[in-house]
């Protein structure tokens, strides 16, 4: 079966802890730099949770969710993807285009499967325009816009919004 290790265990760690836990996935493990997040994730999942990537690794996962802040997306996928491990990296994929190629090198090289996750490719509005485009309905396309928001002391309201990433 399949083993998961999630890198990062703040909230979207913990929704896609729970949700690999929900689909019966396989064995998940977790690995964060802070002893709180890790105790978090123990407590409310029961699941194994390291304090070192090394350790991660001797895990042996087939895949790696990448969760943790923005700016480890990239040295974190990279790793995982050195250790033979499959993808999924929080959006967005970078704060930066430093050591991109690099990371498309190497999930080429070991030919794996990545995905950005962007919850936004697969709403209807979207996926219509996209459908309309494909078949040149609506014709060539010189400029578009698109903007999604949503109210921040709505998203984490267990924290100060102003503090968090989204806000910076």
């Amino acid at each position: 079966m399949p083993g998961f290790v999630v890198l990062g265990c703040g909230s979207i760690g913990r929704r896609h802890i729970g949700n690999l836990l929900a689909l019966n996935a396989g064995p998940v493990v977790a690995y964060d730099v802070s002893a709180e997040r890790r105790d978090q994730v123990r407590q409310t999942f029961d699941i194994k949770t390291l304090d070192t990537l090394d350790a991660c690794w001797n895990e042996s996962p087939d895949a790696a969710l990448v969760t943790a802040p923005t700016s480890w997306h990239v040295p974190l996928a990279t790793e995982a993807a050195r250790r033979g491990c499959h993808l999924f990296i929080e959006k967005p994929l970078s704060h930066s285009l430093t050591d991109v190629e690099e990371l498309l090198r190497t999930v080429r090289e070991q030919k794996l499967i990545s995905l950005v996750g962007c919850n936004m490719r697969f709403h209807p509005g979207l996926r219509t325009v996209h459908s309309l485009l494909e078949s040149e309905t609506i014709g060539t396309v010189t400029a578009a816009r698109v903007e999604a928001g949503q109210y921040l002391p709505d998203w984490h309201p267990w924290e100060d919004y102003r503090k968090g990433y989204s806000a910076r």
